[in-house]
């Protein structure tokens, strides 16, 4: 096991089977084997290698806390993808009650081993967001598609916002995610199904205007918006407050944040607010 401190930091990442509970018995075994089987097909299909990840098995789920060398961008965008195609075959000829379908949910905070699991706020809230209602209703309402995702907003905003995977912000519904104590927005997405047609069926866990959940926890801290602009300039709410600039090849934003303390940047602007006077 790798050493760990009670500050760092890891990528969690979270699976959970729909209706395992609700298969016969006898059944559980082969289902086990099979998403076993699938999870390590998919990880190392994505250049990733599961034997150093620390895991905790639960019979229809699995949590997993990854090594600083798993690059986060390919758990996102390579890992998902190679996880549907995987699904996709396995459930090839099944009979509808019998496909194998999972929600998996993907979140970086601090985690280290305890006497029953992993402690830190990191399990915590990659368990709120596996077990969220829209993950929950998004993969009821897939029909074929097999796999529903949803992404913290840190993990969104450093791997799909920052452009460090395939995937552009417009693959993702903004949806708010409200369990006991943990009230955020999560990125969801259904390979196979776009966001607007989700919507209908997440109308009621659509953010409303001008909510963003609680300030993500890190450096920094503060309120933090999030938007995504067109070549037009309009911009989309997502998940920090970004303004896109100028044309070109690629996309060029502008990051309002308040920062609480010293920060470095590079290739960046910062403007500064002092009293509502700007700089």
């Amino acid at each position: 096991m790798a050493e760990y401190t009670c500050t760092d930091r890891r990528l969690c990442v979270a699976v959970d089977m729909q209706g395992y509970g609700g298969r016969a018995g006898a059944r559980h075994t082969e289902i086990q084997q099979n998403l076993v089987a699938l999870l390590g097909r998919a990880t190392r299909r994505a250049g990733l290698d599961p034997d150093t990840w620390e895991i905790q098995r639960s019979g229809d789920g699995v949590f997993a806390v990854l090594p600083a060398d798993q690059p986060e961008g390919r758990i996102v965008d390579d890992f998902v993808r190679e996880l549907a195609a995987e699904l996709r075959r396995v459930n090839e000829g099944r009979k509808e009650e019998w496909c194998i379908r999972l929600r998996l949910a993907v979140h970086y905070g601090p985690a280290w081993p305890a006497a029953n699991g992993f402690a830190g706020s990191g399990p915590v809230a990659v368990g709120r967001l596996l077990n969220c209602e829209p993950l929950r209703r998004a993969l009821a309402a897939g029909g074929k598609a097999f796999l529903a995702v949803v992404l913290s907003r840190q993990v969104y905003e450093d791997t799909v916002v920052a452009a460090h995977t395939s995937l552009e912000p417009a693959d993702f519904l903004a949806v708010r995610v409200v369990s006991k104590e943990f009230d955020q927005l999560g990125w969801l997405r259904v390979p196979g199904l776009s966001p607007a047609e989700l919507k209908g069926t997440l109308e009621a866990h659509l953010p409303a205007p001008g909510h963003h959940g609680d300030a993500p926890v890190g450096r920094g801290g503060g309120d933090q918006q999030s938007a995504t602009a067109d070549r037009e300039g309009t911009v989309q709410q997502a998940g920090r407050d970004l303004t896109r600039y100028g044309g070109g090849e690629g996309p060029t934003y502008v990051n309002h944040t308040t920062f609480q303390e010293g920060v470095t940047v590079e290739n960046g602007v910062i403007g500064f607010s002092f009293g509502g006077q700007h700089g």
